[in-house]
């Protein structure tokens, strides 16, 4: 095996999926014009011909001299110039168009085009108007945690100093800097801002599930204590105006939302594991318990079960899903009856839902541990379809395709069929399988990112790896950019894809990205690359489509592109 990286082959190009005909207008034959008509006046007398050498012969057509034409004549032929000037620039025009991806930005979220390197413009938010006071503002941490969803553009804007205040950074034990705000991130416009750490200490694990449907949303927290957790809880929260409607608290373990629909709420309590002597070993029980709520009665479940940490739960819509020990159980919401679900594995499992299918991603189910297997069910545990792949690299969901990555090609098979669509072998002598990157908020069309190992010839560093575009209708490699290694794709407008790296870690536990690199979506070309200091910030994230840099001072900003065109 050699040392060279894989890249993506180029197959020949079929029917262009978002520019019909533009490969016949690229094919077509330069426009040529007839020889023109005869001359409409001609010498007399003795005078030679303009045409005419001394000898009395014609020369040929494209080497006479100059001649004057009619009037009429240099009328028409001004006119035709015209047209043929129309027709070269409209003709050039369809050529050099660039093609960009078509369709619904995927998460319902439009992304600022930001094709220049941006700068501050539009609102300012500063700590106070979040809601945060008496707190050193360099402490702070911001994430966003959710979006309010049913059209709203909103955001829910977690503020936390509990990070920096475990790493002896800095020191906020009264809980001053956590709040939950919801804003506009277009227009900067505070909803509400609420104090989480009413609800179980505040910060720590955060997590939201709002439902316009119901007017409210869930709020999940845990706060950071020594090697354990301290306070953890939930709460239910008006969405219009962030009151608190109920609150579950408890400073014995864990106790946390697992997920949460429109109707019920599966919570999960895990024991304390600092035990009374200051450690992380545990003093009691270390089992979990499940319980099941209706959303609009967090006092008492409608169902409970104890469960260990190795124990996945997935909730569907009227039930959940308990995989214990290679086989699933499902427990009926509204009864807590229970009933065999789908096959019995001969490993522990790792269950995803996607809409109306569950996947099932089973390691060393053929007792090799570098492989997998993926079976897909509909919600009812039909089996649909399964495939072995790379136990390393696991398959990714892009639009319609679910693409697989392994040493010896890149494939998408269809997500309700398993039937392979296309697949791109890769070289025998390759090295280094490519990682398929999660769909960027933000994208239109149905194309799929994949990180490669190759070194980017283009790239201004020499850590700059390729990734590729990827049509997942065809498998054709639609371009090339040059991003810092290990860079995700965060966002996508229109026309740019913004890829973030040198990650780091949230107050959530979620990566947030530092420097941004923005590349054309129709070439791969760069068009900028910015480093947080470089734009006089600390911080750069995006909040839904909105680039927004955090200052050391906790005043966040808007940034945008400096040149806009108009029309």
């Amino acid at each position: 095996m050699t040392e060279a990286p894989w890249r993506p082959p180029r197959p020949s190009r079929g029917d262009d999926p978002w520019s019909a005909g533009a490969d016949d207008a690229r094919r077509a034959e330069p426009l040529a014009s007839a020889d023109p008509a005869p001359d409409d006046a001609r010498p007399t007398g003795a005078a030679r011909p303009a045409d005419r050498d001394a000898t009395g012969r014609r020369w040929p057509r494209l080497l006479r001299g100059p001649h004057r034409a009619s009037r009429g004549r240099r009328l028409l032929l001004a006119a035709g110039a015209t047209l043929l000037a129309t027709t070269l620039v409209v003709t050039a025009g369809v050529v050099t168009q660039p093609r960009y991806p078509v369709g619904r930005p995927l998460g319902g979220v439009v992304v600022d085009e930001l094709r220049r390197l941006p700068s501050p413009e539009g609102w300012v938010l500063t700590p106070d108007r979040l809601g945060v006071e008496g707190v050193d503002t360099a402490c702070l941490d911001y994430t966003v945690i959710g979006r309010v969803g049913g059209g709203s553009p909103d955001l829910l804007v977690a503020t936390s100093t509990q990070l920096t205040t475990v790493l002896g950074v800095c020191d906020d034990r009264d809980g001053l800097g956590e709040r939950v705000a919801r804003l506009d991130p277009g227009t900067g416009t505070v909803r509400w801002s609420l104090d989480s750490d009413a609800v179980g200490g505040g910060g720590g694990a955060l997590q939201v599930w709002p439902s316009t449907r119901r007017g409210d949303l869930l709020l999940s927290t845990g706060a950071f204590g020594g090697f354990g957790v301290s306070e953890s809880g939930f709460a239910r929260v008006d969405l219009g105006t962030g009151e608190l409607l109920e609150v579950q608290a408890t400073d014995a373990g864990l106790r946390r939302v697992v997920d949460a629909n429109d109707d019920w709420v599966l919570v999960r309590t895990d024991p304390d594991r600092r035990g009374d002597r200051g450690t992380s070993f545990v003093d009691g029980d270390s089992r979990s318990r499940l319980e099941l709520f209706a959303r609009d009665d967090l006092d008492a479940p409608t169902w409970s079960g104890s469960t260990s940490d190795q124990e996945d739960v997935v909730l569907l819509d009227d039930a959940v899903l308990v995989f214990a020990r290679g086989a699933a159980v499902r427990v009926d919401a509204a009864s807590g009856e229970t009933s065999a679900w789908g096959d019995r594995w001969r490993t522990p499992v790792t269950p995803v839902r996607r809409g109306e299918l569950l996947a099932v991603d089973s390691p060393g189910s053929d007792g090799r541990v570098d492989t997998a297997e993926l079976v897909v069910y509909d919600l009812d545990g039909t089996e649909l379809w399964r495939r072995r792949h790379d136990a390393d690299r696991t398959p990714v969901l892009s639009g319609g395709c679910v693409v697989f990555s392994g040493r010896d090609a890149l494939s998408c098979v269809d997500r309700l069929t398993g039937d392979e669509r296309w697949s791109v072998p890769r070289d025998d002598d390759d090295r280094g399988v490519p990682i398929v990157l999660e769909p960027p908020v933000g994208q239109s069309g149905r194309d799929a990112f994949v990180r490669t190992f190759v070194r980017a010839p283009s790239g201004d560093d020499d850590g700059d790896r390729v990734v590729a575009m990827i049509d997942d209708a065809t498998g054709e490699q639609l371009l090339e950019a040059a991003v810092p290694n290990e860079s995700t794709m965060e966002r996508a407008s229109e026309s740019v894809g913004y890829a973030f790296s040198l990650l780091r870690y949230a107050n959530t536990g979620d990566l947030v990205g530092r420097s941004v690199t923005a590349f054309d979506l129709s070439d791969g070309r760069r068009l900028w690359r910015a480093e947080p200091d470089e734009l006089g910030v600390d911080d750069l994230q995006f909040w839904g489509g909105v680039l927004v840099g955090i200052g050391r001072d906790g005043t966040v900003r808007r940034f945008g592109d400096p040149v806009r065109l108009v029309g």
